[in-house]
């Protein structure tokens, strides 16, 4: 009978230590997050005769938005910036609550590359983009095609999860992931 209650305390303590073990990873996890500082932008990591970039930090996922941005659309018919183009997030980021300019801000800015997470590079594993912040609570946004991307063409977005997003605007295209999705 001892020897049976000495196996169960044993297998009770290595269990115990088991799950300490995985909550002790998955805090780890958690707070791997590119923090961003609210203003740096990163373009260095484009070259416009390159189809696949991986951006590993928050400073280059707003470089992204700003080069979008950029792009002049001559009209509705054209499907937008970075068509045949794919950016893979590497990395969860952090916006820290800092304002976020959306990823194609218009019509005429239409991003239409494929914006797809793959958490440590892998196929498959989604990252999180946390504390994007659009507008405040004393002004709301007030320009149209509100979200992590403003306004999409072609392309698309998968394996992004967003958490503790805030938006308040006044515009009638908003949405967390894609204010206005273009024909």
């Amino acid at each position: 009978m001892k020897k049976l209650i000495s196996c169960l305390l044993s297998l009770c303590m290595l269990l115990s230590l088991i799950g300490a073990c995985m909550i002790g990873t998955s805090a780890a996890e958690a707070t791997d997050f590119d923090l961003w500082d609210g203003t740096t932008t990163d373009t260095s990591w484009f070259a416009a005769d390159k189809d696949y970039f991986e951006l590993d930090t928050a400073a280059k996922l707003a470089g992204l938005a700003y080069l979008a941005n950029e792009y002049q659309g001559a009209d509705h018919k054209d499907p937008g910036a970075f068509v045949g183009k794919t950016f893979v997030i590497t990395k969860n980021i952090d916006l820290g609550g800092h304002q976020w300019t959306p990823i194609g801000i218009s019509n005429n800015y239409a991003f239409a590359g494929m914006l797809e997470g793959k958490l440590g590079g892998l196929d498959g594993a989604a990252v999180t983009i946390a504390n994007m912040k659009i507008g405040t609570e004393e002004a709301p946004h007030t320009t149209k095609n509100v979200g992590l991307v403003g306004s999409q063409g072609a392309g698309g977005i998968k394996n992004i999860y967003l958490t503790g997003a805030y938006i308040n605007t006044s515009a009638d295209t908003a949405g967390s992931f894609v204010g206005y999705s273009r024909p």
